[in-house]
Formats: C-alpha cells, structure tokens, sequence
C-alpha cells in the first residue's frame, strides 16, 4: 500500500520543478560539476555542484558531496548540504530526507516537521502533505502538523480541484479535502476532477468511457473508448480525435485523424486525410486543412507547410511570412523561431539550426546542431562540439553544459 502511495506523490513531485519564476538563468560546466550563469551569461555559482534543480520559490536545490541543500538566486548557500534527497521548495516549504527519516523545513532552514516520519509527500492541496509516520499510520496534515483526515484505502491520487481519486480492492472513488467520501469506491476507473465539473468514469473493468459531475449525475454515457480531462475546459475523445466541453457537449465531431494537445491563441490544430487545419474553442473550423503540416499558435501566428515549404499564418490564415523555408520549422517564442535548414521538410537529422525574426528574416545562420531558445538577447546554440550562448551578431558569451543540452532555463518572458 506504501509503495503505491509513493509512486503518486512521485509523479506529483515532478510538477514542483515546473513553475515559472521571474529569473532567467542557465546551467554551466559538465557532470559531475555544474554551476549556474545569469541572463547575461555571467557566473553566479561556479561549477562545483553535482545536481542543480530548477529554481522555486527564489531557491534551487542543489548536491555537493552526495548531499543536497539550497541556495538563493545571487549563487549565497543559505541551508546547508546536508540531506540525501529534496523535493524542492513550494509555497514555501520543502520536504528533505536524511537516511530514510522525513521532515519539512521553511526557507530559513527550520524544521517545521523533524525528521522523524517514514515518509513525507505533497497532496496538491496548499501547504498540506501525505504522512507516513513511524506507527504504519498514514494521514494527511496541515502545516501546522494538524490531522485533518486518516488514509483508510488503499491509494490516494493527488488532489484537483480540492478532490482525490481514491482506490479500494481495485475500484476507485472520489474524497473531498477534508477526507470526506464523495463517490464510493465502484468504478473500474475515474478520472482527476481538474476541470472543476466533471470527471470521466468506466462502469466494467473493460467497459467503455463515460462522463459525470460529481453528484454522479450521468452527462455522457459510457460510449467511448477514450475520455481525457485533461485540456482543462475541454475533453479529449476517442484518443484526441475530437473533443466535448466539460458538460458533455460535442465540440468538435470525433472524426479527425490528430489533434493538436492544447488551445493555443483560442485555436488548436486539427488533421484529416494528411491535411491541417485549425478550429476554435467553438468546434469552428477556421483555418480549413489545406497544410501538410503544421505547429501550435504563438504570439498570434503559427508555423505552416504548404508544398514542401514553410510559412506563417495569422489567426485568419493570412499568410504572415512567406513560404520559403525549406526543412523544420517551431513556433515563435519571445520574437524568434527556431528554423532548422534542411534539403527537404521531411523527418531527417540532418538540419542545420538557426533562427528567423518576424519579418522572416535568418538573424541566427544555419549552422548549428541544434538550438534550444532565445532570452533576453542571447541564443542557446549546439556547434558540434560544444554548447554556447550567443548574443544575436553570433558572438560567444558563454559555454553551457552538455548534461542538461544547453537548455535554457528560467521563465517564458
């Protein structure tokens, strides 16, 4: 029961690592000693750490000498090396361990939890965690180290919407945050309460998909062979071959060969007989599929191919920037677009990275291995022997590590 806990709040854990934060940065050196640069490719911390999270809550944790502490964003050591894993900092908090025993610590390196638990794990509630305490008990807490309710099944998923799936002998269920049961343990699947109305639900262990609110109100009955939440407002079907609204109305028919995975700019792509298009959050076919490829919207226009060469659309389908690009083509993301130069538009290895501006102009040339973003001035690039940084006339400001692909870290703008 332990184990299937852990593997639940593992998965959660990830997400800590995820948020956006108001300082760009990039990682240096190789493994097994990185260090960490600014946004103008100066050195804050030099290379002498083994492991570097991304930053939260203004702090990255890192591991010098097989041991992990914390660090702020001027490169200062402000909680000593000193535990053997980290889950980061969130709202404030972070859970550590030290040879199996778990606490929480705040920003200053107290203990608002000692470490004297077996086990300790975000729920996705605010400053509340999962507790595995040295009598086999297993409860969720406040911050306050407050009891709000015991675990009295077998698995609990993380909570959405102030709800958790629940799981009993192989039937799953729903709790509120206060540990009360919504809906019994009877379905052979349940899907996460993440758009805040309904959840998806299997009534026979092979049975077919259906959707409910929470008073188990049927809104669509089992009928398909896939549902998915997860578009936020939206409902996957059919394994993304179309799409309803969180109430079960048919947005989009399921008929389409692929789906893009979200709405981005209000529009997401749509494919049919090896042809792309886009249709609103309406179901609205506004761009008709006329492409042979396409990317997602991003700052008002998206990446198009069209006869063997790439171009840019509008939300119109205006064409925004010719069609002239010959080999792989991204999205814009902060006024640039990945470009990748190649002897055709087909999959091959062979590209040669750059960047184009919105005018279509290549202010980056095709010549790089590969190419990983564009902030505030300067160019994460891959040569064949190294990774750099670069500012937009080419020139090298400075070298990135190989471990993490010379990513550029830090928030989107």
């Amino acid at each position: 029961m332990k184990q299937s806990l852990l593997i639940v709040c593992l998965i959660f854990s990830n997400l800590i690592f995820s948020q956006k934060n108001d300082f760009t940065y990039y990682i240096s050196g190789n493994s097994p000693k990185f260090g960490i640069l600014n946004e103008k490719g100066k050195t804050i911390t030099p290379n002498q750490y083994e492991t570097i999270d991304q930053l939260s809550d203004g702090l990255f944790a890192v591991q010098l000498n097989d041991k992990y502490g914390f660090i702020n964003t001027k490169g200062e050591l402000v909680i000593p090396c000193q535990f053997n894993s980290t889950r980061g900092f969130s709202d404030g908090y972070a859970i550590v361990e030290y040879d199996n025993d778990f606490g929480v610590i705040d920003q200053k390196g107290n203990f608002i939890f000692k470490m004297e638990y077996d086990g300790i794990y975000p729920t996705g509630l605010k400053q509340t965690f999962l507790i595995f305490d040295r009598k086999g008990k297993k409860y969720v807490s406040n911050i306050k180290g407050e009891k709000i309710f015991d675990i009295k099944y077998d698995s609990l998923d993380n909570f959405y919407n102030d709800y958790a799936v629940i799981q009993n002998d192989s039937k799953y269920g729903l709790i509120d945050k206060n540990g009360n049961i919504v809906i019994e343990c009877k379905y052979y699947a349940l899907g996460e309460f993440n758009n805040g109305f309904s959840l998806t639900f299997k009534k026979e262990k092979e049975g077919l998909d259906g959707l409910m609110d929470l008073h188990e109100n049927i809104l669509v009955e089992p009928k398909y062979d896939f549902l998915s939440t997860g578009f936020g407002d939206f409902i996957a079907v059919n394994s993304l071959k179309g799409l309803m609204d969180k109430s079960g109305k048919i947005i989009l028919v399921p008929e389409y060969d692929q789906l893009g995975y979200s709405f981005e700019d209000g529009l997401i792509s749509i494919s049919k007989n090896g042809k792309y298009g886009f249709a609103n959050e309406k179901g609205e076919i506004v761009i008709p599929m006329i492409y042979d490829e396409v990317h997602n919207f991003s700052e008002g226009i998206a990446p198009a191919l069209k006869k063997g060469l790439w171009g840019f659309i509008d939300k119109n389908g205006n064409t925004i920037i010719d069609f002239k690009f010959k080999g792989s083509m991204r999205s814009f993301s902060n006024g640039y677009a990945e470009y990748g130069k190649g002897e055709s538009s087909s999959e091959t290895n062979d590209f040669k990275w750059g960047f184009i501006d919105k005018k279509g102009n290549i202010v980056i040339a095709n010549k790089y291995k590969s190419v990983n973003g564009y902030k505030k001035g300067l160019f994460s690039v891959e040569t064949s022997k190294e990774n750099i940084l670069i500012d937009i006339k080419g020139k090298t400001v400075a070298k990135l590590n190989d471990t993490y692909n010379g990513m550029v870290v830090g928030p989107a703008n």
